[in-house]
């Protein structure tokens, strides 16, 4: 039965800044392309957390993104 077949499923934290132009924040339920430095995947943002920084009134802030990768 085809349905049946099952492929691994792994989670993967991906962090990056938060950009003022595109991408920006990017939320669960978004497709992403990720183009790692040996192959480019897809996957399903499940949760993102974001973290911001005040160093000497210059923000920064970065997002941490958890993805759901099909092999």
């Amino acid at each position: 039965n085809i349905l049946s077949h099952t492929r691994k499923i792994s989670l993967v934290t991906l962090t990056m800044p938060v950009y003022y132009t595109a991408p920006g924040l990017i939320l669960p339920g978004k497709l992403v392309e990720v183009r790692d430095t040996t192959e480019t995947w897809r996957g399903l943002v499940t949760g993102v957390n974001v973290d911001v920084q005040n160093n000497a009134g210059e923000l920064t802030a970065t997002q941490t993104l958890e993805i759901e990768r099909h092999h």
